[in-house]
């Protein structure tokens, strides 16, 4: 069972003590905590599971460690108390012991309090990207900024705007406002969008980069487990044309993977 498993990766880390490991097992609770459970078991859960990452915050012993537990923890937070802290933090109000953060850090912290919901969610991203100094930063965090409002209508037009090719020449920006946007606690009103990227997915490749298509179907599955979301990616496959080209197939399908099993195994 998948309690079963997080149970064990969350003894794992409580006991290991090689760097790679722990990494590694931070990975696989990433994958679980929000791929293999359902909305309500993860809010069950969460209490524990960030404890158990905030724990590891404070008690390792290098500061690689401590960061890798911070970014794991900053992640996977759903509790009332983990939003306030993670509003403390980013206001400079509260420290991590060990870990020295940086503008990233504050501007990743900023997007996972909009992505949450917080009510002042606009002051947030305002006051962040009046931190950010750095010209290409500050562009590519205003290009993706309109993919974590709180306005289900101006996500829709941010994506509306993809269909434009001068829009996507910014590949890297354009896939991390993909993840905002089909971030699991977005994912019930970001089905709308997966058909039309998949419909898209050929001009995506006569437009792009070589490994644009992947990160684009990536960017866009990664964030959804749910059965309808399967079947839409299944009656798009049923659907292809036989000329439809085999690789484009196959990526479509490689993608797809994780969401089929996980759809399975959530059942919803």
């Amino acid at each position: 069972a998948v309690d079963d498993w997080l149970d064990l990766l969350l003894q794992g880390l409580a006991t290991e003590d090689v760097e790679q490991n722990t990494q590694r097992l931070l990975s696989y609770l990433a994958t679980t905590y929000w791929k293999l459970l359902t909305d309500e078991r993860r809010r069950a859960l969460a209490p524990r599971v960030e404890a158990a990452l905030w724990l590891g915050v404070t008690s390792s012993r290098t500061p690689t460690l401590k960061a890798a537990y911070f970014r794991a923890w900053r992640g996977i937070v759903l509790t009332d108390d983990g939003v306030e802290r993670m509003r403390r933090i980013w206001i400079e109000e509260q420290a991590v012991d060990g870990v020295t953060l940086s503008v990233q850090d504050f501007t990743a912290l900023a997007t996972g309090l909009a992505l949450r919901g917080v009510d002042d969610a606009k002051t947030v991203l305002d006051r962040q990207a009046e931190r950010i100094t750095n010209p290409d930063r500050l562009a590519r965090f205003t290009f993706t900024r309109p993919a974590l409002s709180a306005d289900s209508a101006v996500r829709g037009r941010w994506f509306e705007g993809l269909l434009d090719p001068v829009n996507r020449e910014r590949e890297p920006w354009v896939l991390q406002g993909l993840g905002y946007l089909h971030h699991p606690l977005r994912a019930t009103d970001s089905r709308r969008f997966i058909r039309p990227s998949l419909d898209l997915l050929q001009e995506i490749q006569r437009t792009g980069d070589i490994f644009f298509p992947g990160g684009w179907l990536d960017a866009s599955l990664g964030g959804h487990n749910s059965s309808e979301v399967a079947a839409v990616v299944r009656r798009f496959l049923e659907g292809l044309d036989p000329d439809y080209p085999v690789r484009l197939q196959a990526k479509v399908l490689q993608s797809a993977d994780m969401l089929f099993r996980t759809a399975r195994l959530v059942g919803k």
